[in-house]
């Protein structure tokens, strides 16, 4: 296969991307540079670019700070070789002043669960570990400040999330290489970052603000989650941080308990509701259907919702032994419709936290206020190791929920392509 058209066709497209940026960019178009120049500026970028349009730009981000004619020709004889040699110059040239906030930045950026809005990545930058609010004289000018804090390593994209500028970007900023380079302060390793940002989100979690407790109206709490942005983010993906970084830090631990505790009650009943807030398209949602709808359902959490339910519902294993340590009670309510701590294990399949709850007496039998058990949560997700476990832990197969539905049914009903498994695991206990 020839591939030569294709390389001259790019080729000429990046000559007309490097001839518009000469003509069209603030900067080269204030400094009026001579047609030739800008013939040396073309030629000296497409020769180097070997198809790169990334390369090609972080080049132009490079060039337009210099001020003068000579800069930019010194800067021209000296091109880095490839992409990653890009960044690390982009890196090396941070200022000492910021390399603390570009580098929490990176690490939002590279271990990010769920996409961050240039707002809420302003607030997450402010936060201290040691202050129950946020640090008002940390926080960015504006969130569009962010952009700017390391051009050509992050983007803006559609309605202002923030994101890397490539997935070169994340691989360059986790590689070996980057450990031993000019530019290794801006190294992490993957659990240590993802503890501090699970750090992070609990330290935000415990502010003063909401030691109050769960917002009484929605348009309280529309408010709450208006003045502050990173809410949201704190509340859905602090436990997915902590789950990543697989417990490795004491004090990760101590803090999670600590949120856990009767304590920390209002700051958990206020993190609940924003939680419950988002879990639309649930198991929950089809025996709720007179719920109001609406973006944030305010209101939709469980009051007598319980610490040990929630460390169940995200594996959290260290946090569910020490809570029954504590005396939990085991089989208490604590889900909206009444489930237990067995059933948010069962659902989310987290086998160890369901052995470590049926050691200590959970009953794998209970159902909630609409007589769904924990084998028919986890019938609804179709895991066959979970369906084992509690079949061979003494579930009954033939319960049925208020709608006559055996855990059968739910598994045949699920419509996924490899049903026939699960229900062949089933079978046997239903005759």
């Amino acid at each position: 296969m020839c591939l030569g058209p294709v390389f001259d066709c790019l080729d000429r497209d990046i000559g007309c991307y490097i001839d518009y940026q000469l003509d069209h960019d603030p900067e080269f178009r204030r400094r009026k540079l001579k047609p030739s120049f800008k013939q040396t500026i073309r030629e000296s970028l497409r020769v180097q670019a070997n198809g790169m349009f990334l390369w090609i730009r972080c080049q132009f981000d490079e060039i337009a700070k210099l001020k003068t004619v000579k800069y930019i020709r010194e800067a021209l004889s000296s091109l880095p070789e490839g992409l990653y040699d890009t960044y690390e110059n982009i890196l090396v040239k941070v200022p000492k002043g910021n390399v603390r906030i570009v580098r929490q930045l990176l690490q939002w950026l590279v271990y990010n669960v769920s996409n961050l809005s240039l707002a809420e990545l302003r607030e997450s930058l402010a936060i201290e570990p040691d202050k129950d609010h946020i640090n008002e004289e940390a926080l960015l000018e504006s969130p569009e400040d962010i952009g700017e804090l390391c051009p050509g390593l992050i983007v803006v994209i559609d309605e202002g999330v923030a994101s890397l500028a490539h997935l070169s970007v994340r691989n360059y900023l986790l590689s070996d290489r980057i450990k031993s380079s000019r530019a290794s302060a801006f190294a992490f390793p993957e659990a240590e970052a993802n503890g501090e940002n699970a750090l992070s989100c609990l330290a935000y979690l415990t502010f003063a603000e909401l030691r109050s407790g769960p917002a009484d109206s929605a348009d309280d709490f529309e408010a709450r989650l208006l003045r502050r942005p990173f809410l949201d983010h704190a509340s859905r993906c602090w436990a997915a941080y902590a789950h990543n970084a697989n417990s490795s830090s004491e004090e990760l631990c101590k803090h999670t308990l600590q949120f856990f505790s009767l304590s920390c009650r209002t700051n958990f009943m206020s993190w609940v509701q924003v939680l419950c807030s988002r879990l639309t398209g649930s198991r929950a949602d089809e025996y709720m259907t007179t719920m109001e709808q609406q973006k944030h359902r305010w209101d939709s959490y469980p009051k007598h919702a319980t610490s040990l339910y929630y460390a169940a519902s995200f594996g959290l294993e260290h946090v569910v032994r020490a809570l029954i340590a504590q005396g939990a009670e085991i089989n208490a309510a604590g889900g909206r419709l009444g489930a237990t701590a067995f059933h948010a294990a069962a659902l989310r399949s987290h086998v160890k936290v369901m052995d470590i709850l049926f050691q200590k007496g959970a009953d794998p039998n209970r159902a909630d206020a609409i007589k769904v058990t924990p084998l028919h949560s986890a019938a609804s997700m179709g895991n066959a190791e979970v369906i084992r476990f509690l079949l061979e832990h003494g579930t009954d197969p033939k319960a049925k929920d208020a709608w006559m539905r055996t855990p059968y049914d739910i598994v045949r009903l699920a419509g996924r392509v490899d049903a026939l498994n699960y229900l062949e695991i089933i079978k046997p206990f239903s005759c």
